[in-house]
């Protein structure tokens, strides 16, 4: 049973579905947020980069903006889509 609603989710059934365009993605939690931010801070490759390209060594000082993520361009597009174009498209957080 789901503790929200009662509802018994292994015999529910599906009301409506929406088939989206290829390469749309779904809202960005603050916890999907905080989480990369999180991963990139960690990330050995972007401290090299940003130490490189920067001068930026203390990660407490470096924070991850969500409102920038976005797909501007066809470049950007090309990079939700995957190796396998059986799967579905990469998300962008």
């Amino acid at each position: 049973l789901d503790i929200d609603t009662g509802a018994d989710i292994l015999t529910a059934s599906v009301s409506h579905s929406k088939e989206l365009p290829r390469g749309v993605q779904p809202l960005l939690t603050p916890d999907d947020c905080n989480l990369a931010e999180e991963i990139s801070k960690s990330s050995i490759e972007v401290q090299h980069a940003l130490k490189e390209r920067y001068g930026i060594t203390d990660m407490s000082r470096v924070a991850a903006d969500p409102w920038s993520v976005h797909l501007a361009s066809e470049a950007d597009v090309a990079l939700t889509e995957p190796e396998d174009p059986s799967m579905p498209p990469r998300r962008l957080v």
